[in-house]
C-alpha cells in the first residue's frame, strides 16, 4: 500500500489510479503541470496510445466525461482540456462577429481623429522604422472583439490603452469599463500608469477614478473556494475589460474570465510575450502571440481601414500581406520604446538577450561581450563576472536614501526606485542570503537597529492577498514606529499594525519572479554561481534586466549566464496547433 507520508505528490496522485493503464503517466503529468505545462505529449508511442485506449479513466472524445482526455496525441486532465477548448472557442467567435465588426468599423470611420492619437513620434527625427503601431493597436482594439497589445517596456502600451479609450468614449459616452491584472501589485501599477499618463486627462471625466482590481476581484472570487460569483450563468456587465501583465495569467484564470464575459464586451490583454510566463498551467500570450509569424505585418484587411487615418509614408513601409492565422488582425506588437532609446544600453542589453545566437558571451561578434566593460552614457549597464562587493554597496547606499527621509510617502517612493533581484531563494545568491547580508552591512553602519522583528525602517512585501485591509501579494511597505505604511497608487497611504500583517517577508532583494510587473531605477540582478541549477532561463534574465529604467548590473559567471541563455522555457500545451486548425 503507498505510503502518503513518504511519497512524492505526483506519486500520490498517481496512486488514486493504482491496476488501471493511466497510472504509468499520471504521475508524469502531474509532474509536468507542476512545472506549467498543461499536457503531455505522446505521439512519439503508439504503444502508449493503445494502452491508454485500455483505461477506465481515459476518453478519447469529448462526449464522455473522464479524468483524463487524449486529444491531438497529448494527454490532459480532462479539465484542462475543456480550460483550452472555452479560451480557443471564444476567440473564434469573437473573430467570427462580421456584423459586429463592420458596425465598430463604420463607427470608427465616423469618428473626428485627433492628431495627437496618431502623431506618437512626431517629435522623432523621420525615420522608415517610425511607424505608428499604438495607432494600429489601438484600431485594431476598437475593431476587435478579442484583441493582444504587445511589446517591451517602455513601448507605450499603457499609452496605447489612453488612446484608446479616448476613441471609445467618443463611440459610447456610457462606456463601462473594468481594468484589472493577475496580482494586486500589477492592478495598482496599471492604475498609477493611467493615472500619469498626460492622455488621460482626455477621459478623466468619464472615467474621474479608473480602478484597477485583480481578476479574482473583478470575477468576485468565494472564499475558500474555486468558483466565482461572475461565471457562465451570472456575466460580468462592461462593454471593455483590459487585462494588463496577461503573460501572468494561467489558462485555468484565463477560461474563467471569458466565461463571464458577453459576447459583446471587447477583451484586450496587454502584455510582454517575452516575459515569465504564469505561475500556473500555460503560457497563453506566448502560444497566442506566436501563431502570428511576422507581427509587424498587416493584412489587406487592416491595411484598407487605416487608408486615411494613418499616414500613407507609415503605410508604404509595412508589409502587407495576409498571413496564415485568424488572430493576425487581433494582435498588434509595439516597437519603439521610449523608456530605452535606440542607443540605450538598457534597451540593446535586452535585445541581445532575447536574440542571443549561442556564441561565448567573450567572442567579440558576441554583442554581450561589450557589457563586460562597465558602459555608461544615460543610462549604465554591466555584466559583472566577479560578484564585485562596491555594486551591492552602492544598492545599500540607495536604501539609505529612503531610511533618511521623513515623509513616509516620499520615502516609498525612494524604497521602489532601487532593488536588487535574484534568480533564486536560496544558495549565496539568493533571496534569503541577500536580504540578511543587506540587513547585518546596515547593522553594523548603524542605518538600521535590528532590535526586533519590525524595527524601523525594514522593507517588507506582502505575501500573501488580504482584501479585507486591502493589501494584496506583492504589496511593498515600510514600517515606522510600530506601523506598517503601503502606497495605494493613487497618493494615499494605507497605515496599519504590523501584527496584522500575517504573511510577509523582507526586501532589499526579491525573486525575478515576484518583480514581474514592477520598475525600478536601479536593479542589480544576481545569479547564483551554481552551474546546477533548473530555474535559470532566458526569460527569466530578460524580465529581471528590463524592471531597470537607468542602472542595471547583472553579477554571474560566464559559465551561468551562458547556460542561462541556452535554457528557454516551452511549455507544452495543445493550443499552437489547434490554432492552426481553425
Amino acid at each position: 500500500m503507498l505510503n502518503i507520508f513518504t511519497s512524492t505528490k505526483p506519486e500520490q496522485f498517481a496512486s488514486f489510479f493504482t491496476g488501471d493503464p493511466v497510472c504509468k503517466f499520471a504521475a508524469a503529468l502531474y509532474q509536468k503541470m507542476q512545472e506549467g505545462h498543461i499536457c503531455i505529449d505522446i505521439s512519439s508511442n503508439q504503444e502508449d496510445i493503445q494502452l491508454l485506449k485500455q483505461s477506465a479513466y481515459v476518453g478519447f472524445t469529448l462526449d464522455k466525461v473522464k479524468p483524463f482526455i487524449v486529444q491531438d496525441s497529448k494527454l490532459y486532465l480532462y479539465k484542462y482540456y475543456g480550460y483550452e477548448s472555452d479560451i480557443l472557442s471564444f476567440i473564434q467567435r469573437q473573430a467570427a462577429q462580421e456584423n459586429l465588426i463592420n458596425k465598430r468599423i463604420e463607427s470608427l470611420n465616423q469618428i473626428v481623429l485627433h492628431a495627437d492619437l496618431y502623431d506618437t513620434f512626431s517629435d522623432l527625427p523621420p525615420s522608415k522604422d517610425n511607424i505608428d503601431w499604438q495607432f494600429i493597436a489601438m484600431t485594431k482594439s476598437f475593431i476587435q472583439g478579442f484583441s493582444i497589445i504587445t511589446g517591451g517596456p517602455g513601448t507605450g502600451k499603457t499609452t496605447t490603452i489612453a488612446k484608446l479609450l479616448t476613441l471609445l468614449f467618443e463611440e459610447n459616452k456610457q462606456l463601462r469599463i473594468a481594468l484589472a491584472a493577475p496580482t494586486g501589485k500589477a492592478a495598482i501599477r496599471m492604475k498609477e500608469a493611467l493615472l500619469s499618463n498626460k492622455n488621460y486627462a482626455k477621459i478623466k471625466d468619464q472615467l474621474p477614478d479608473p480602478d484597477s482590481k485583480t481578476i479574482h476581484r473583478l470575477l468576485g472570487a468565494i472564499t475558500n473556494q474555486h468558483t466565482f460569483k461572475y461565471n457562465k450563468e451570472n456575466k460580468l456587465n462592461y462593454d471593455v475589460i483590459i487585462i494588463d501583465e496577461a503573460s501572468m495569467v494561467d489558462i485555468a484564470l484565463m477560461s474563467k474570465l471569458i466565461s463571464a464575459l458577453a459576447l459583446t464586451t471587447r477583451l484586450i490583454l496587454l502584455g510582454d510575450q517575452n516575459q515569465l510566463s504564469a505561475v500556473g498551467a500555460g503560457s497563453l500570450l506566448k502560444d497566442l502571440c506566436d501563431n502570428v509569424p511576422d507581427l509587424v505585418q498587416l493584412s489587406p484587411c487592416s491595411e484598407k481601414i487605416l487608408q486615411g487615418k494613418l499616414k500613407q509614408a507609415q503605410l508604404d513601409n509595412i508589409t502587407i500581406n495576409k498571413q496564415d492565422s485568424f488572430l493576425q488582425d487581433a494582435i498588434t506588437q509595439l516597437q519603439i520604446s521610449r523608456r530605452f532609446s535606440h542607443n540605450s544600453h538598457i534597451g540593446k542589453l535586452s535585445f541581445a538577450l532575447l536574440h542571443d545566437k549561442g556564441l561565448p558571451i567573450s567572442d567579440p561578434n558576441n554583442p554581450l561581450s561589450f557589457y563586460l566593460i562597465p558602459q555608461e552614457d544615460k543610462d549604465f549597464v554591466h555584466i559583472d563576472t566577479q560578484y564585485d562587493e562596491k555594486y551591492l554597496d552602492q544598492i545599500i547606499t540607495h536604501y539609505k536614501a529612503y531610511m533618511q527621509e521623513t515623509d513616509i510617502q516620499k520615502a516609498l517612493a525612494l524604497l521602489n526606485n532601487t532593488r536588487v533581484l535574484c534568480g533564486v531563494r536560496e544558495s549565496e545568491q539568493g533571496v534569503y542570503h541577500i536580504n540578511y547580508k543587506i540587513e547585518t552591512k546596515l547593522a553594523q553602519e548603524g542605518a538600521i537597529k535590528k532590535n526586533t522583528p519590525f524595527y524601523d525602517n525594514r522593507p517588507i512585501m506582502i505575501t500573501k492577498n488580504n482584501p479585507e485591509l486591502k493589501i494584496f501579494n506583492g504589496d511593498i511597505g515600510i514600517i515606522r514606529n510600530n506601523r506598517a505604511y503601503f502606497g495605494t497608487g493613487h497618493g494615499d497611504i494605507i497605515e496599519l499594525h504590523p501584527a496584522l500583517l500575517s504573511e510577509f517577508e523582507t526586501v532589499y532583494a526579491m525573486t525575478i519572479h515576484k518583480s514581474q510587473g514592477s520598475e525600478f531605477d536601479h536593479v542589480l540582478v544576481l545569479l547564483p554561481q551554481d552551474t546546477d541549477n533548473k530555474i535559470l532561463n532566458k526569460q527569466l534574465l530578460y524580465t529581471g534586466v528590463t524592471r531597470a529604467k537607468k542602472k542595471v548590473i547583472i553579477q554571474s559567471s560566464i559559465e551561468v549566464l551562458e547556460q542561462t541563455l541556452k535554457t528557454e522555457v516551452s511549455r507544452i500545451s495543445g493550443i499552437p496547433n489547434r490554432l492552426k486548425s481553425l
